[in-house]
């Protein structure tokens, strides 16, 4: 068996993924610690503005993705897409570096609440070059090559750790993004001389046409839930204030580490899912479905309900940060619910129907939306603002699995919930303690005890199914 997993590329990218989750956590604590409140704030206005910048791309990195896994045997065609989709990364890249450069210029302050004036171009090009590289990680994850992006994102964490330690507080954060800046462009030269095939500059139209509609279609449906996070993080951004950001930041960036951890094992089997899904018969497919499901949902809650035990271990590290408890754990199950439909929204993508969630996860965002600005015109206290996070993802996640069926199946019917309640019912006994002010070391236990309980056979079945997929050799 142990032969067998170290033929596996997945594993063992996995456990790098996880070793850098780990660093990750450690970063983003010292961070925490040696910003304070209200720098840290700052910091997460700065990752704010990266994440809106991976709009600027329209989703070609998506596009690419998913039309090189569609097109496995063509290699013109995968050269094509591949030079296409970075040459535009590129173009998009030096129009906006060269207009924050214009900003620069006519001492423009966009953003005084935040203070970020002097390091406007650095936190510009940073967003872009990850653009860049984001659209070379999607290329290589077609081949395997998993070691290389392994590297890029654990030495992304690990090389700030020095800056952390050697650099005084007054100075930090200047030193923290101009050392993410050249980080980002070392991987951005490292990527393109590993290319298997060498790059060149490309820009045949029907080429450029497929990437972006494809890309729109998939930046509106992939983008759609994490949209929702990001404008509760803006509405937070813009109501409360800079220490309140800077407390909501430190749990977000915590549980979005947690998220690409938790993610990972969907990050590297999404290629081969999408080639299989493509080519698969839709009676086929949903069973298969169905069984990865069975492995995947009360794994993934199993592992959340784990992490919310280290809440009352961190909360004493962070005096400063009051809200730290509810939000880290309301955070944690909107984290989980934010992956309830898995499996069907791959199955959404590989038949090329993405639209059909998009629309469908409008009114989620609407509707969450609204409710968050009301609640932050109002001042309400922080911890309610990722209660209405949870509802709107779960009333998307459940309309987005009746639509799948609704477009592969003859039955429209919900069957999940019949067998998932196992699953939920002790996050809703969560969701109480929380709300009831009866969230505590024993109640929290004593839920956690009952989720085990409850799902033992299935978690079981699920651990044994796991070995047995990443003990199988990948093609």
């Amino acid at each position: 068996m142990l032969k067998k997993l170290i033929q596996n590329k997945s594993l063992p990218f996995l456990i790098l993924r996880y070793i850098t989750y780990l660093v990750t956590f450690v970063k983003i604590n010292l961070l925490a610690a040696k910003l304070g409140v209200h720098d840290y704030g700052i910091w997460g206005f700065i990752k704010l503005i990266w994440q809106y910048l991976s709009f600027i791309t329209i989703g070609i990195h998506f596009a690419v993705n998913v039309l090189i896994a569609s097109n496995k045997g063509n290699h013109i065609l995968i050269k094509r897409f591949s030079n296409s989709s970075i040459s535009i990364a590129m173009v998009l890249s030096v129009m906006l570096i060269g207009l924050s450069i214009f900003i620069n210029l006519l001492d423009t302050n966009l953003f005084p609440k935040y203070e970020i004036s002097g390091l406007f171009i650095a936190v510009i090009s940073i967003g872009m070059i990850k653009n860049i590289n984001v659209v070379n990680i999607n290329i290589d994850r077609n081949f395997n090559r998993l070691y290389t992006i392994g590297l890029y994102y654990i030495l992304s964490e690990v090389l700030i750790l020095p800056v952390l330690f050697l650099t005084s507080q007054g100075n930090l954060l200047s030193w923290v993004v101009y050392a993410t800046l050249f980080i980002e462009i070392i991987f951005l030269l490292a990527f393109i001389i590993k290319r298997s095939f060498r790059f060149s500059f490309e820009f045949k139209a029907d080429t450029i046409v497929l990437l972006v509609k494809r890309g729109v279609k998939l930046l509106l449906y992939n983008y759609s839930l994490i949209f929702m996070f990001l404008s509760v993080r803006t509405i937070v951004a813009h109501f409360y204030t800079v220490e309140e950001f800077g407390e909501y930041s430190f749990v977000n960036s915590i549980v979005d580490a947690l998220f690409v951890a938790f993610s990972s094992i969907i990050w590297v089997f999404f290629p081969k899912m999408i080639t299989k899904f493509s080519s698969s018969n839709d009676n086929e497919v949903l069973p298969a479905i169905d069984k990865m499901r069975q492995i995947y949902i009360p794994l993934l809650f199993l592992s959340l309900l784990c992490v919310g035990f280290s809440v009352f271990v961190v909360h004493y590290f962070f005096p400063d940060y009051n809200n730290f408890q509810e939000l880290f754990i309301f955070m944690l199950i909107a984290l989980g619910i934010r992956d309830y439909a898995f499996g069907f929204n791959t199955l959404i993508i590989a038949k090329g129907k993405e639209i059909v969630l998009a629309k469908t996860a409008l009114v989620s965002i609407i509707v969450n939306t609204v409710i968050t600005v009301i609640l932050g015109w109002m001042h309400s206290p922080l911890r309610f603002i990722p209660v209405i996070t949870i509802i709107a993802s779960f009333l998307y996640s459940i309309a987005a699995i009746r639509k799948s069926y609704s477009v592969f199946s003859t039955e429209s019917r919900i069957n999940l919930l019949k067998t998932d309640w196992r699953v939920l019912v002790p996050i809703i006994f969560v969701l109480v303690l929380l709300l009831s002010d009866q969230f505590t070391l024993i109640t929290y236990s004593v839920v956690f005890v009952l989720f085990v309980l409850l799902n033992l056979q299935i978690i079981k079945k699920a651990i044994n199914n796991s070995i047995v997929i990443f003990t199988h050799k990948n093609d």
